[in-house]
């Protein structure tokens, strides 16, 4: 009763967990550092590593970690740290999934990687198993290993690894085993497209060469390999390895729910293996997280190279599996038979039937709006293989079943969709707003959203906020209601954006609204209060601030060395009414502020000008170096380079075939000091205009020219 208890709190946790993935929204500071603390608080390896602080600047989170028992020399622990910290925040919700991650231990940097990237390495989609021979005539028998050679093009250890490879495949198809090779396993194949030996070729292009989906391929040559291990339905992964060891190591992952056949391989490999150890860790790379069989990674040292060795490992790994493979490694979980995955449901009640793996004693079945979902149907089964559900939705929407199987005193499951039945056959179709009516005004500070139930919906999320895509007033996950009451609303004639979400067939769309608040819209742009206008700023580091101004739901901020202009700030300030601005020149040059107020769905803008601190150098215009003044060019194409000047802020290039004209070539340098220009070939002369930009105006000095030919 007490496992049972325990696996009933791990499927529920599992529901939640998955429920959370699927909502759309903008993460907080609270929910990244919840989701990176539970994350290091659940593993072992990670349970050491304390979290400072977790920030936010719009697209790029910040993780600042306690050095204290955090171990810097294990680079590879770090990356599978920061890695497992990627992919939790990944499944947070949120409109859009990009995001970068900069990790720092007490305040240094440590690592700054593209997030979204590194979490999608970790959390690569598993392909649909082959089901049994019985369903497919190709499909590989039931005690298949997959022997997996590391390395991708070949060096030294991973062409030992390939020859062990070949060895235990021998071992284990004498004692009648299908042995599948994660790259080419045969000496003899010929050369690859690479020019290499085939066997010597990464595992990408063998599989690729298998005609492997498409799903699995564009994974990499990493991650494909457990991938196929998974397409081929088998019952063990081995990775082969060499190193410095000088012992046998055997590596299993003492997580995830093949962890108990994976620890009893690694302990079976021992017995044949002198001196061989076991190691248990969750770090070993994405063979480990990947599989859905029994896998370990199997390194045999130095000794890796001796036939000897080779030999022996060959034999305990083939009387390992002998052993083994009517228990631990043949165990399977239930398949779904009845209706058949991805058909359509007859009616609002179905029966639903399975097989009954192989040594499952137990089974669970989920049914609902989403994967992983429970909210139509969730119940213990016990030994019985089939489940009579009612209740299910007429609406043509996607229906996701979860068949739990309790294998080796651990929960496994298989995933199914069904298109719920509809009896008018219509095309999924989004909600849409009823009221209020889109596009008019509201009454007041409160009001009741309602909408239509959509076609093959099976959630609903809706936002509202102060431009397009918002949620800064309302975020809420609706689940199946069509209707939300919403309070806290604006009153001054501001407009105000709608976003309803609809979960359809695993992704949501949306429609897009917008409402004008109750009462009077008297826009006032936002005006700078600290430092004063046209005042000398105190040094290099200002902080400016204004004021909110009326009507206004967003600011920006550009900081620059003229007017309008951005080059020394730029950003984004949200609903954010001071900033902290660095870098700003020591000069007395004039420094130009532009603060921008988003009202009524356009941006305004109110400018400023500050003298920068510090006192002025003796300004200088810029002046051309190359070609020399007077020369005679060499060609049609000629690059014209500039000194500095001195305090020049900006400079811009004129050529022409009269003095000050640009005829020829007119361009903007900002603050490049050469440009390339193609000129005529014809002997005549021509003129130049290098433009400085000094203290709020233009200044410049004349060149004359002769042109290349006659």
């Amino acid at each position: 009763m007490r496992t049972l208890t325990r696996s009933i709190l791990t499927l529920a946790a599992c529901a939640a967990g998955l429920l959370a993935q699927d909502s759309p929204g903008l993460w907080t500071s609270d929910q990244v550092r919840a989701a990176v603390t539970a994350t290091l608080a659940e593993s072992p390896t990670l349970s050491a590593i304390k979290l400072n602080s977790a920030q936010i600047d719009g697209d790029r989170i910040t993780l600042d970690l306690s050095r204290q028992l955090l171990d810097l020399s294990r680079p590879s622990a770090i990356d599978n740290a920061i890695r497992r910290l990627a992919a939790s925040i990944a499944t947070l919700p949120a409109d859009s999934t990009g995001f970068r991650l900069s990790v720092l231990v007490d305040g240094t940097p440590l690592r700054d990687v593209r997030g979204d990237t590194l979490a999608a390495r970790s959390q690569a989609k598993l392909p649909v198993r082959r089901a049994s021979a019985a369903a497919d005539n190709n499909a590989p028998a039931a005690s298949v290993v997959v022997l997996n050679p590391d390395s991708g093009e070949l060096d030294l250890d991973g062409a030992r690894s390939a020859e062990l490879a070949m060895t235990i495949r021998e071992s284990l198809s004498s004692r009648g085993m299908e042995v599948l090779g994660a790259r080419n396993l045969d000496k003899y194949a010929g050369t690859g497209d690479s020019g290499a030996d085939k066997w010597r070729e990464s595992a990408l292009a063998y599989l690729k060469e298998l005609g492997l989906p498409a799903e699995i391929l564009e994974q990499g040559d990493d991650t494909s390999r457990p991938l196929f291990a998974n397409w081929a339905g088998a019952s063990a992964m081995i990775t082969l390895r060499g190193s410095s060891s000088r012992v046998p190591l055997i590596y299993y992952s003492p997580e995830g729910p093949q962890s108990g056949a994976s620890e009893a391989l690694a302990l079976g490999l021992q017995t044949g293996l002198t001196g061989a150890k076991v190691i248990a860790c969750d770090d070993c790379g994405l063979e480990m997280r990947l599989a859905s069989m029994a896998s370990v990674v199997l390194d045999l040292g130095e000794a890796i190279a001796q036939p000897a060795i080779q030999l022996a490992a060959a034999g305990s790994v083939g009387e390992s599996f002998q052993a083994l493979s009517t228990h631990v490694l043949a165990a399977s979980q239930a398949e779904m038979t009845s209706p058949a995955p991805g058909s359509q449901l007859t009616g609002t009640s179905a029966t639903f039937q399975w097989n009954p793996g192989q040594d499952a004693t137990s089974y669970w079945l989920m049914v609902g709006s989403w994967l992983g979902g429970n909210t139509l149907y969730s119940q213990s089964q016990g030994n019985l293989t089939s489940a009579s559900v009612t209740g299910l939705p007429t609406s043509g929407s996607t229906i996701y079943v979860r068949l739990w199987s309790y294998v080796n005193s651990q929960w496994v499951s298989n995933d199914y969709q069904y298109r719920a039945f509809s009896p008018n056959g219509s095309t999924p179709t989004k909600a849409v707003l009823t009221a209020p009516a889109p596009g008019s005004k509201l009454s007041g500070s409160s009001a009741t959203f309602q909408w239509t139930a959509g076609v093959g919906v099976n959630r609903y999320y809706l936002f509202i906020g102060q431009w397009a895509g918002g949620n800064t007033i309302y975020s809420q996950d609706m689940v199946d209601s069509v209707q939300a009451s919403v309070s806290g609303l604006p009153s001054d004639g501001s407009t105000l954006y709608v976003r309803l979400w609809s979960y359809i067939d695993g992704v949501w769309q949306f429609n897009d609204y917008t409402l004008t608040a109750a009462g009077t819209l008297n826009p006032v742009k936002a005006q700078i209060t600290s430092p004063a206008q046209g005042s000398t700023l105190s040094g290099s580091a200002v902080t400016f601030q204004w004021d909110a101004g009326s009507g206004v739901t967003h600011y920006y901020l550009h900081v620059g060395l003229w007017q309008g202009g951005n080059s020394i700030f730029s950003q984004d300030m949200n609903t954010s009414q001071s900033v902290q601005v660095t870098g700003l020149p020591t000069d007395a040059s004039t420094v130009y502020v532009r603060l921008w107020s988003y009202i009524g769905g356009a941006w305004q803008y109110n400018d400023y000008t500050y003298k920068a601190s510090g006192t002025a150098p003796t300004a200088a215009k810029a002046a051309i170096t190359a070609p020399a003044p007077g020369s005679t060019l060499t060609g049609s194409s000629v690059t014209f380079t500039w000194t500095a000047g001195t305090a020049v802020q900006r400079y811009w290039l004129f050529i022409g075939t009269s003095v000050g004209n640009n005829d020829i070539y007119g361009a903007d340098q900002n603050l490049n000091q050469s440009a390339t220009a193609t000129v005529p070939v014809n002997g005549k002369a021509l003129y130049a205009r290098l433009w400085s930009y000094i203290n709020g105006a233009w200044q410049f000095n004349d060149y004359q020219y002769k042109a290349a030919g006659n």
